[in-house]
């Protein structure tokens, strides 16, 4: 019978542990903006603590209203952060409005630069709703378009955090963007991906990164190169040698799992609607995601 304290109870250890990780990686970052508060008025709350709570906001998965309350009724995260009262929920917003895109990547590279680097990755896309009415996959607009954030991720395949992401309206087709998911990464060992990323491009794009590609081929793909030396090696492992192939294939199911356990973590809905609003969110649910498996990987979990 499986003991359902004892999980609840590790639980909140882990979420305790990742707090602290979060708080620690964003003190270690300079402030994400400057009050410039002169000494008059009503000093306005620290830059880091309501960095560290917006981005915590994601694993509470609350809107700012409940979330504040239930940070005014527990009080634990608030002195650990050195307030003594929740700011209030407009404050929050207004920080997920002035958080840029690179503080918060540098941010998320704080988070993971205990772990060791990319060897194996994994690139897939998922599908972000953005109302709980709807099916992520299925929602359409009046204009019959999918009215859904796409999620484009590269995941490492050894501690199962995400290394990168891009985000795109949901009738982008994924196979374009692995380039630029490979940017900031040398010397790989492999990629993993479905066929949703098959071509002589991203294969070639792979090898100039030192890995090699295992993106399953489909029926009707040739053999021929057409100037792609890797292309040709994959189809020609994948149609004569298809359990060596398999073998590094079946890695793929830690990219679906990594997905699975994102959306338990910090869901899959989307509740901002502007633009800046949305990046910042889901880079908070991913930094997130990263805080839980960091700490699960110190732990050897």
């Amino acid at each position: 019978m499986f003991n359902w304290a004892l999980y609840e109870n590790l639980r909140q250890i882990e979420r305790r542990k990742a707090f602290s990780l979060l708080k620690w990686a964003v003190y270690s970052l300079p402030p994400p903006w400057d009050s410039g508060w002169k000494g008059v008025g009503r000093k306005p709350y620290d830059a880091r603590a309501l960095t560290v709570l917006t981005i915590w906001q994601e694993i509470e998965g609350k809107p700012e209203r409940a979330f504040t309350a239930d940070l005014e009724r527990k009080k634990g995260y608030l002195r650990m952060l050195g307030l003594k009262h929740a700011p209030h929920r407009t404050a929050l917003y207004r920080t997920r409005k002035r958080l840029s895109e690179e503080y918060l990547r540098q941010l998320n590279d704080k988070v993971l630069e205990g772990l060791k680097a990319s060897r194996k990755v994994g690139a897939d896309a998922t599908g972000m709703r953005q109302s709980r009415r709807d099916c992520a996959w299925s929602s359409t607009s009046e204009e019959g378009r999918r009215d859904y954030v796409k999620l484009h991720a590269l995941f490492n395949l050894e501690t199962r955090t995400v290394e990168t992401f891009i985000a795109t309206r949901g009738t982008e087709h994924e196979c374009k963007h692995l380039g630029k998911l490979l940017d900031k990464l040398e010397n790989i060992e492999c990629l993993v991906a479905d066929p949703g990323y098959l071509s002589r491009r991203n294969c070639k794009l792979v090898a100039e990164k030192g890995g090699t590609p295992y993106i399953k081929p489909k029926k009707n793909s040739l053999m021929k190169a057409k100037g792609c030396w890797p292309w040709k090696n994959m189809v020609t492992l994948f149609r004569m040698h298809p359990r060596i192939f398999n073998r590094f294939y079946k890695l793929r199911q830690r990219v679906e799992a990594g997905w699975h356990s994102l959306k338990s973590i910090v869901g899959d809905i989307i509740r901002n609607r502007t633009k800046q609003t949305i990046k910042t969110e889901i880079w908070s649910k991913i930094i997130c995601y990263n805080l839980i498996w960091t700490i699960r990987g110190s732990y050897g979990f």
